[in-house]
């Protein structure tokens, strides 16, 4: 009876020992999604390159609108040319 006492108290204590270096280890390499959502909130490397992805699409959507534009007015041109000749 006593050496069954005596490995559950060793395996208890083994498995709070496993258990305290598990939860150590994933404190360590893994923080929480909160902590991960405060720090990037704190960096700031990252916003230069959004600013230009966002100033990228802005000049993209100028630019499709001026050739939809254009296009238009080029085809109306075209057609009316060759409504004329025919």
């Amino acid at each position: 009876m006593r050496e069954q006492r005596g490995s559950q108290t060793f395996a208890r204590l083994a498995l709070t020992v496993v258990g305290h270096a598990t939860r150590e280890i994933t404190n360590m390499y893994a923080p929480s999604f909160v902590e991960w959502w405060r720090e990037a909130g704190r960096r700031e490397d990252g916003q230069d390159l959004l600013e230009y992805a966002l100033l990228v699409a802005l000049i993209v959507l100028v630019v499709v609108g001026a050739f939809s534009t254009v296009g238009t007015a080029i085809k109306t041109v075209l057609w009316d040319v060759i409504a004329a000749n025919i």
